[in-house]
C-alpha cells in the first residue's frame, strides 16, 4: 500500500536485491512485463506530484531493472520466432485472430477474476469507502497488462497468471475495506475468500496442468 511515510518501514537491504526482483518481474512474460515496468513509474510520479516527496532509490532501481527484463523478453529470439508465423496473413486476420484468443483467455480464466472484483468494488463504493491510489494504480495494471496481449502473437494460459494475482490482491484489498465499514458482509466476505482460494488452485492446475490424479 501507498502510504504518506514512505521510508518508515523500509525493508532491509532493498537497493541491493530489487535489481535481481525487477529483471525477473520484467521478464515473465509478455503482458505482466511492461505493465509492471509503467506501474513503477506511474508509482514514482505519483509520489513526486500526488505525495511531494521524493521516491526512494529502490523505487528507481525497481522501475529500471524491470524495464530492461521487458526489453530483453521482448528481444528474446523466440518472440521472433512465433512472430514469424503470422508474417504471411493480413493486419485483419492477425488482428481478428489475437482478438479472439484475448477474449477466449478472459472467459475461460479471467471472468471468474473480473466477475468478483468488479461486485467487490461496486460493494465497496456503496458502503462509503473511496478507491485508493494504489488500487487505482492496481486496476489500470490489470487492463492495461490485459489489452496489451493483443500485440503478442499468442497468449498462452500462464499469461493469466500474474493478471489473476493483481485481481485477488485487488479482491482482498475491497473485501477488507467493506468488513471495516459493514460488519453485517463478514460472512460474505468469508464465502467468497474460499472461493477464490478454491478457483486459484483449480485455475493453476489445470493452466499448468499438473498431474494431480
Amino acid at each position: 500500500m501507498i502510504t504518506k511515510e514512505p521510508e518508515k518501514r523500509k525493508l532491509r537491504a532493498i537497493d541491493f536485491w530489487i535489481i535481481p526482483l525487477g529483471l525477473m518481474t520484467g521478464w515473465s512474460n509478455e503482458n505482466m512485463g511492461p505493465a509492471c515496468c509503467v506501474t513503477a513509474v506511474i508509482v514514482i510520479l505519483y509520489f513526486i506530484k500526488g505525495l511531494k516527496t521524493k521516491p526512494p532509490v529502490w523505487m528507481w532501481l525497481g522501475a529500471v531493472s524491470s524495464f530492461v527484463g521487458s526489453v530483453l523478453l521482448i528481444l528474446a529470439p523466440g518472440n521472433f520466432a512465433r512472430s514469424a508465423t503470422v508474417a504471411e496473413k493480413s493486419f485483419t486476420t492477425v488482428f481478428c485472430e489475437r482478438f479472439y484468443e484475448l477474449l477466449m483467455a478472459g472467459t475461460s480464466y479471467l471472468f471468474p477474476t473480473l466477475l468478483l472484483v468488479l461486485l467487490l468494488v461496486l460493494v465497496y463504493l456503496q458502503v462509503g469507502n473511496r478507491l485508493q491510489p494504489f488500487q487505482i494504480i492496481l486496476m489500470s495494471t490489470f487492463i492495461l497488462a490485459f489489452g496489451a496481449m493483443i500485440l503478442s502473437p499468442t497468449f498462452p494460459n500462464r499469461a493469466a497468471f500474474g493478471l489473476m494475482v493483481i485481481g485477488i490482491v485487488l479482491s482482498v484489498s475491497f473485501a477488507q475495506g467493506i468488513e471495516e465499514k459493514d460488519e453485517s458482509y463478514k460472512k460474505y466476505i468469508s464465502l467468497l475468500s474460499l472461493y477464490m482460494w478454491i478457483y486459484g488452485v483449480y485455475s493453476l492446475v489445470t493452466a499448468l496442468k499438473l498431474p494431480i490424479w
